[in-house]
């Protein structure tokens, strides 16, 4: 089974970004709690046919392939994911995302959005393209960081840049400290949302919320442990993993 990635087109202001050796688009430490918990979700929805929007080096892409053996498509951005994407046997393609997700209507059970809404100038215009190309009654599954971490809650009582937010495409600022991220490689993020935020986007979009799994992202053992417990609490976590169903018709009473 071929695992395909598509490239997404993005302002050129942030395409160097997303082409730096090691940005993103690879599984680290940081990570697992989120790529095991959105495997779970996945795994239990069954579905036969996804697409990995913003797939990277492919990793999570193959490890569905590998453990569902189900059918899976990627997009993502960067040429040099792509590369990398190639030597491990996954066929790449150009796409724009600007412009439209390079797929026939309906064609999806599900869709995985792992770490990208957050990179995006227009989310609408992503989620308008997820549900094109998702099949009646199907399945995003999305994960992006919370805002309104319960340590961001903390932080901006001292005036301290949000983790996750970034106030520069040059470098990582506002954030007063080196263990804070202050001085380090941006990463693209461009809009960070809380949890009621990026639930009142969903709905607006007619995806109903089916389930909400806050994940831990902090190292270091007592800290992780924190991290970890205030995943009961998805406001509060370090980021979510959200269930949407689609449905046909928007919902127009969002935010009235």
């Amino acid at each position: 089974m071929q695992v395909w990635c598509w490239r997404i087109g993005v302002d050129e202001k942030m395409k160097r970004i997303y082409e730096l050796k090691g940005v993103y688009g690879k599984e680290g430490s940081l990570s697992r709690d989120r790529v095991k918990k959105s495997l779970k979700i996945i795994s239990d929805l069954c579905p036969k046919s996804v697409l990995d929007v913003g797939c990277g080096v492919g990793f999570f892409s193959e490890k569905l392939k590998n453990r569902l053996g189900i059918e899976v498509y990627g997009i993502d951005i960067s040429r040099n994911a792509l590369n990398v994407a190639k030597k491990r046997g996954i066929k790449c393609k150009y796409a724009n995302l600007d412009k439209s997700i390079p797929f026939k209507n309906e064609k999806f059970d599900l869709v995985f959005c792992g770490e990208i809404i957050e990179h995006l100038e227009d989310p609408d215009h992503l989620l308008i393209e997820i549900r094109r190309v998702l099949k009646p009654e199907g399945h995003l599954v999305l994960s992006t960081p919370n805002l309104a971490a319960w340590y961001n809650r903390i932080i901006l009582l001292f005036g301290i840049q949000p983790i996750f937010s970034e106030v520069s495409s040059i470098k990582n600022l506002g954030k007063k400290f080196e263990i804070l991220g202050q001085g380090s490689q941006p990463v693209g993020h461009l809009r960070i949302f809380t949890l009621r935020g990026i639930k009142d986007v969903l709905k607006l979009h007619n995806f109903e919320i089916l389930e909400i799994k806050g994940f831990a992202v902090l190292p270091f053992l007592l800290i992780n442990n924190v991290d970890r417990f205030f995943c009961l609490f998805p406001s509060l976590s370090s980021g979510f993993v959200i269930v949407g169903k689609k449905h046909e018709l928007y919902n127009r009473s969002v935010g009235r």
